[in-house]
């Protein structure tokens, strides 16, 4: 599948601001800006220690139910995810996304696992 690594773990949190607090100041991770993706109803925030990235995703929808907040995906990352989605198709993986989707030059896919825990594979344009 030309899967390279681990790229990051996603969690969806209640309040972003609270959750940086933590990971900063009790894990030791290092904080990037906030963005504000409007179209996505969501605010997301990447924090690196070392090789580790934690990316923390805050939706606009604060009454959801709790199992929407928590573990959210791990993402891996690839070369070449057209590559990736074809092999993916073969395996006959379920994916979320009919096509790779883009952000920040990055092109990503989403599947469900065996389980049905989201997966990400990204190819990220360094």
């Amino acid at each position: 599948m030309h899967l390279k690594g681990l790229d990051h773990i996603g969690i969806v949190v209640r309040n972003i601001n609270e959750s940086i607090l933590f990971y900063r100041n009790i894990m030791g991770f290092v904080p990037g800006e906030i963005e504000d993706i409007r179209e996505k109803h969501m605010k997301i925030v990447k924090l690196r220690k070392g090789d580790l990235v934690i990316e923390l995703l805050e939706p606009d929808n604060k009454e959801a139910p709790p199992s929407t907040f928590g573990l959210k995906h791990i993402a891996f990352h690839c070369d070449d995810i057209d590559e990736f989605v074809k092999d993916a198709v073969k395996n006959k993986l379920r994916l979320l996304t009919a096509a790779p989707m883009e952000h920040d030059n990055d092109r990503f896919v989403f599947f469900s696992a065996t389980d049905g825990e989201f997966i990400e594979v990204m190819e990220r344009k360094e």
